[in-house]
């Protein structure tokens, strides 16, 4: 939504596909317009240095927004798009369930989202969030997804872009699902797979078990929850 608006503002070209990133790009791979702001999306896990105000302050830090997804929903949706010949792979065995998935053993390091990552992206950016509130926002994945234009207007607020509400509409409804799967970059094909939450609820991957170990784990290492867990209790 973020790369439309700007598209627009500067009259540039709107992405050709879902990982067009020559708008909003990657800080190894900055942005290819340098008229428009310097705008960067990462997964990775911030800077440990980027918990102390003094450090931010000095270094001048630009401005950061996290997205934060329940922890659940995040956990099915990775597992459900990831199950099958790439899963199996990194467990080397044959059909891995979610309930192995959800146990990961942290040491193996397999290099994809799992419970013990999700931890350390929630504490790592609750951590900055309650360092330096004021160059740090919290967007909300729910909240994003019921309310895009009022989201999207947080964003642009934050980071100091102005744009008119025709502006920031047009980038909402260039954004939906439909029109994303027009724009999807038929080399990652693979990714299109999605998990419709509104018909099965993420618990339903939960067994008895599964739920305990989950509570015992965020118990013990999850500092910061962003009040999901007391949706889960």
């Amino acid at each position: 939504m973020l790369s439309l608006v700007l598209a627009q503002i500067y009259d540039l070209p709107e992405p050709a596909h879902i990982r067009d990133d020559s708008i909003v790009g990657h800080p190894k791979n900055p942005p290819k317009f340098g008229q428009i702001p310097q705008i960067a999306i990462t997964h990775s896990q911030p800077h440990y240095l980027m918990r102390f105000p003094a450090i931010n302050e000095l270094l001048k830090t630009p401005k950061c927004i996290f997205v934060v997804r329940n922890p659940k929903d995040l956990l099915v949706a990775t597992y459900e798009k990831a199950k099958g010949e790439y899963l199996d792979k990194k467990y080397q065995k044959q059909n891995v369930t979610f309930s192995e998935y959800l146990r990961n053993d942290i040491s193996k390091r397999y290099r994809m989202e799992d419970l013990w990552g999700f931890i350390r992206f929630f504490n790592a950016w609750g951590a900055v969030n309650a360092a330096s509130p004021k160059t740090t926002l919290l967007i909300k994945y729910e909240d994003l997804l019921n309310d895009p234009l009022e989201g999207l207007k947080r964003i642009c607020a934050f980071v100091g872009i102005d744009a008119s509400n025709e502006i920031l509409e047009h980038a909402v409804n260039k954004s939906s699902k439909q029109e994303m799967r027009q724009k999807l970059d038929k080399s990652e094909a693979k990714f299109e797979k999605t998990v419709n939450l509104d018909q099965r609820n993420a618990n339903d991957w939960f067994n008895e078990s599964d739920e305990t170990f989950f509570r015992q784990i965020c118990a013990r290492y999850l500092k910061y929850d962003f009040g999901y867990l007391e949706q889960v209790k």
